[in-house]
């Protein structure tokens, strides 16, 4: 059965697959219209909302502190971004593809998780560009503006508009690839309508407690000292955090199953459900379950 209610003026739709009925698994479902108030020359301002100051977030120590999930939106269509701006701009609809994309990031940075600093956020475009997502970033309220963002950080490698150059880009290009930018030993699975059904919470809970084959026991560890902003990721032997990568199609088809989207990197394919899911309910159920593995509250406004 499927309810729809109203939540931060976005419509969320529940899905029949939450086991429980508080389980609080919904995702964006693009029923209302877009509208465009701007004009085409009026760039969006892009902005940065505060994250809990428990967790402060810096690119060069991402992976120190606590354990955090790593979630990679593989073959993003960013590059169909150029198709919304301009003066020859089509009109957005909710079956563009760069829909997946900017749907899935609304349920991610708006996550209690995201908010409590343990979520960090990566987009690898059809076009292979990795971008790095800040946290704090406050999402445009429709897909153009997002287009805009996108289009002139594709075009100019960075985002402007900022209230201050010292200001942190809400997104940044990342050079090299997905498996360089994450520390040595991490466990990294694709989430696919082709992988294997399990019980997500089991799963997680097994996967922490090291009782899968080849998941290293979780332990303690302290906040390091702050790397240079180009120092390599931590590797095994620096004793890295509790670090868990799912990479999540954000493109029409199972991207996660291609060799340059997902399977180069990822050791094993998890199916949530036993039929195709949307990109932004896959990542709504995700948060769910790591918020209850780490016991992070939902109505947290921090």
């Amino acid at each position: 059965e499927l309810a729809d209610k109203i939540l931060g003026g976005r419509t969320v739709r529940r899905f029949c697959c939450a086991r429980e009925k508080d389980a609080g698994y919904g995702a964006l479902d693009p029923l209302d219209p877009l509208h465009d108030d701007y004009d085409d020359a009026e760039m969006p301002t892009p902005r940065l909302v505060s994250v809990s100051a428990a967790f402060p977030w810096f690119p060069q120590d991402r992976y120190n502190g606590p354990a955090r999930l790593v979630v990679v939106l593989e073959k993003a269509a960013l590059e169909l971004s150029s198709e919304l701006v301009g003066s020859h701009a089509k009109t957005p609809t909710h079956e563009h593809e760069l829909h997946i994309t900017y749907d899935s990031l609304v349920t991610l940075l708006e996550s209690p998780l995201n908010r409590a600093g343990r979520l960090v956020i990566y987009l690898h475009s059809a076009g292979d560009v990795l971008v790095e997502v800040h946290p704090g970033f406050a999402m445009p309220n429709n897909l153009v503006q997002f287009a805009k963002l996108v289009n002139e950080l594709l075009k100019h490698g960075r985002v402007t508009g900022l209230k201050s150059q010292a200001s942190p880009q809400p997104m940044r290009i990342v050079e090299g690839k997905v498996q360089e930018q994450l520390p040595s030993g991490c466990r990294c699975f694709a989430l696919s309508s082709q992988g294997k059904n399990v019980h997500m919470k089991e799963f997680l809970q097994d996967l922490q407690e090291g009782r899968l084959p080849g998941s290293p026991p979780s332990s303690p560890r302290s906040v390091g000292s702050r790397k240079p902003w180009n120092s390599p990721p931590p590797d095994a032997g620096d004793n890295p955090p509790h670090i868990m990568v799912f990479a999540i199609g954000a493109s029409c088809g199972d991207a996660v199953t291609e060799v340059q989207f997902g399977a180069s990197y990822t050791t094993r394919r998890l199916a949530l459900c036993p039929w195709d899911l949307r990109a932004a309910a896959c990542c709504q159920m995700l948060c769910h379950e790591f918020e209850s593995l780490w016991q992070i509250p939902r109505n947290s406004a921090n």
